[in-house]
């Protein structure tokens, strides 16, 4: 007795399996062992400097990326399921930028780019992309500023129903992260991305704040000899003057980062005179959020600070031995939006004065004040990591004070002494893409 379960199943030829791959001129062939190729898909691009090539396009050239020339050719792709893609930078001495574009119909200037790669110079390349529309090309750029520097690129484009195809995403690759899907980048982190600088349009900075224990004054910015300009209800803009107290930065370039005249965010370098004569300011300024030495020297003097020409009252103050401003004030730069991620105080606050840390932001257009963070420990050592994700328009500021909590308008000397970090990461206006 048989059984159609134990059957086996008879050999199909091959020829039934597969039709044949479209052929744009060249000989037919089966699709089921080979890659399918079509017109062009071997090629040499010879690349000038700074010019774009779409090999298809009988490796037409341009400058321009919306430029696409006479023929607007692109590959039929419907009936396959990746685009394989095999590349040879070996006689080229910079980067090149692979670009995959996908339309719905043959016209060049219908499609749009969805993957956008950097190929090291001297390299071979080799990635699979899926098909997303009936319609493909691709695009080469020669990465080079200088004429004279061709890149020579051997290629061979094929298409295949069978193979699987790698995400395209890697650490060198361009990922524009409006568009981004869910990415796992086991061997890299987004901070340290932004800290190495791999995503354009994302700076982080950092505010640091250190109280002197030998100033008991409540209602004072961290930290500073006095109560800030910031605190007063004036919005007058005031000539400023730079000065080094107990020690000489003679000829140091001091750089200081404020609001200026016109409610504008202003940066302005000042070089510092010998010993504790003023340097002035050439801008007048309602904040200075920022100070530091543009070239990366340090404080030699008891401290630097930067105060009101005539009144003497100080908008900033720079520790000695520091190359930044130890005041914990902050101010959002033009065309910029950013984001305190995290502040870190430690320290330890009394229990006499009651006194408490408090971080406020101040819009020096509309003159609005609100009141981010408090901290109100007393009696007891601080030592914690608070995140704050709170967002800040250009021309936001920051101040970082402490508040007296029973009038007496005093901490007691060495009791309350604080030190605090602000974390911030600044948004540009560029589309950011990981390069």
């Amino acid at each position: 007795m048989s059984s159609n379960y134990s059957k086996i199943a008879p050999n199909i030829k091959k020829s039934f399996l597969s039709g044949n791959s479209f052929n744009q001129g060249s000989f037919p062939k089966s699709n089921l062992n080979d890659n399918a190729g079509f017109r062009f898909s071997n090629f040499t691009s010879n690349i000038g400097s700074s010019n774009i090539c779409y090999p298809f396009n009988h490796n037409y050239q341009t400058p321009l990326v919306d430029d696409f020339g006479t023929s607007n050719l692109m590959i039929p792709s419907g009936d396959f399921n990746v685009i394989k893609v095999d590349l040879s930078t070996q006689n080229t001495i910079q980067d090149t930028r692979l670009e995959v574009r996908y339309g719905h119909d043959q016209l060049l200037e219908n499609s749009s780019i969805r993957y956008s790669t950097i190929i090291q110079a001297g390299s071979n390349f080799y990635r699979n992309y899926p098909i997303e529309n009936e319609y493909f090309s691709i695009s080469l750029k020669n990465l080079a500023n200088s004429d004279g520097n061709y890149s020579i690129i051997d290629g061979r484009v094929t298409l295949s129903k069978y193979t699987e195809y790698n995400a395209p995403i890697q650490m060198s690759d361009e990922i524009n992260r409006f568009t981004m899907g869910n990415v796992e980048r086991q061997a890299n982190d987004f901070n340290f991305d932004i800290i190495n600088g791999r995503i354009e349009d994302i700076k982080k900075v950092e505010r640091i704040g250190i109280m002197p224990t030998d100033y008991g004054n409540a209602n004072q910015n961290i930290w500073g000899i006095n109560n800030f300009n910031s605190f007063k209800t004036s919005q007058d803009f005031r000539p400023l003057v730079l000065r080094s107290i107990g020690g000489d930065n003679n000829g140091k370039v001091i750089g200081i980062e404020g609001i200026a005249t016109g409610n504008i965010y202003e940066t302005e370098f000042v070089t510092l005179p010998s010993g504790s004569s003023n340097a002035f300011t050439i801008s007048e300024y309602k904040f200075i959020g920022n100070m530091y030495f543009r070239d990366g020297g340090k404080n030699d003097a008891n401290y630097v600070l930067v105060a009101d020409r005539d009144t003497g009252i100080v908008y900033n103050y720079m520790d000695k031995g520091s190359t930044t401003s130890t005041s914990l004030l902050y101010t959002c730069p033009s065309d910029t939006t950013a984001i305190i991620k995290d502040i870190n105080l430690s320290g330890r606050m009394n229990l006499v004065n009651r006194s408490h840390f408090d971080l406020t932001k101040v819009n020096y257009s509309s003159n609005s004040r609100t009141s981010i963070f408090q901290n109100r420990i007393v009696d007891d050592s601080i030592n914690a990591l608070v995140p704050l994700n709170y967002k800040l328009e250009a021309g936001d500021c920051l101040i970082g004070s402490m508040k007296d909590g029973n009038g007496s308008n005093t901490i007691s000397e060495g009791d309350s002494v604080l030190f605090s970090r602000l974390n911030i990461y600044e948004f540009g206006n560029s589309n950011s893409k990981i390069i």
